[in-house]
């Protein structure tokens, strides 16, 4: 039977998923020039992106709140995600931000719970990214002009230390991945 929520089944899923937008996130902070500049610092505060982003982290939010819910108040988790969605439209500023950072926390969270469950070679440098990864979500979730902040150092001398971290963790992501599918699913 497919079981598309399987743990093992996601991770390899996101593996590539995330290395696409971190490199398509590093090749859109390095097209930001001082032209474009003041397009691109509107970015992190596109509400629908945002509401759309942050609808999938409420979602991926579900399955980790399940286990210290009573059952009787599951039903209520996907009307109180839709209800939150909503609030969060109207009412928040930065949303694609905050959306991205929420996006951030849960992929490093999910990360480092798999990544210990299925060892690989490299499995330490993949942890500190993954550290990295989700300390940089926390900033960005709780300080979402910071994304703004990321955008303009895209104008400095500065230009590159955001996309090449985004590089490293998109290459940590594949190289995780590519190990994780030769190793046909035996513990390394």
């Amino acid at each position: 039977m497919f079981d598309l929520f399987n743990p093992r089944l996601m991770y390899l899923i996101l593996l590539p998923l995330c290395a696409i937008l971190c490199i398509a996130g590093g090749l859109l902070l390095l097209g930001v020039n001082r032209n474009n500049l003041a397009r691109a610092e509107r970015l992190p505060r596109a509400v629908l992106p945002g509401a759309i982003l942050g609808f999938i982290d409420l979602l991926w939010c579900i399955p980790n709140a399940m286990p210290i819910l009573p059952e009787s108040l599951h039903k209520y988790l996907l009307p109180l995600a839709l209800l939150l969605i909503i609030l969060a439209y109207c009412a928040l500023d930065h949303l694609l931000s905050r959306a991205i950072g929420g996006f951030m926390i849960l992929t490093a969270h999910f990360y480092l719970k798999e990544s210990f469950a299925t060892p690989t070679a490299g499995a330490a440098v993949f942890a500190t990214l993954c550290l990295i990864f989700g300390t940089v979500g926390i900033f960005i979730s709780g300080k979402p002009h910071l994304t703004r902040d990321i955008i303009r150092l895209s104008v400095t001398r500065y230009r590159a230390a955001m996309p090449v971290f985004l590089f490293l963790f998109a290459a940590i992501s594949l190289m995780t991945f590519i190990l994780n599918l030769t190793a046909g699913g035996k513990n390394a």
